[in-house]
């Protein structure tokens, strides 16, 4: 029993100190700022945000505007030819098919980092990896360019 304890332990020792060794590293690279971020809170949260910024009847060519401005922001695609398609912007609970609006634009707005489960035993979580996690917003309009709704999609990396 002694023979196998002891080397047991000097690993556990070896590995305790090790990752003692990397945790300040480790925590210089986390941005606490970026933890804090608005971006790292719900799709709803974050939904509420842009609807401040981009409130309902706001017209495409304002909310184009606003996306050009925004240094961190990208606009990806803009189309006057159809509306969201629910199962393209991955929304969840609701039906694919579904198309909302007549045109949308589609911008990339920022990302955050955010521990995510990695190895679960049972119900429980026992180890998190962290991971960049993107957000997109598609902002859905009107047949007179004019904003009906949007909808958040934050995928990880």
């Amino acid at each position: 029993m002694k023979k196998i304890f002891i080397p047991l332990l000097i690993i556990a020792v070896i590995n305790c100190i090790v990752l003692l060794s990397l945790l300040p590293s480790i925590m210089v690279g986390l941005d606490p700022e970026r933890f804090r971020s608005p971006l790292g809170e719900t799709n709803k949260a974050i939904k509420e945000n842009m609807l401040n910024l981009t409130p309902i009847n706001t017209s495409m060519d304002t909310v184009i505007t606003l996306i050009e401005g925004e240094a961190e922001w990208n606009l990806i695609r803009v189309s006057n030819q159809r509306g969201v398609i629910m199962g393209e912007a991955s929304i969840s609970g609701t039906d694919p098919s579904i198309i909302v609006g007549e045109q949308f634009i589609m911008a990339y707005v920022g990302s955050y980092q955010t521990f995510i489960p990695a190895i679960r035993f049972g119900n429980h979580v026992v180890f998190r990896i962290l991971a960049n996690a993107r957000i997109y917003v598609y902002w859905a309009f009107d047949e007179k360019s004019e904003l009906i709704d949007l909808f958040v999609l934050g995928q990880t990396k």
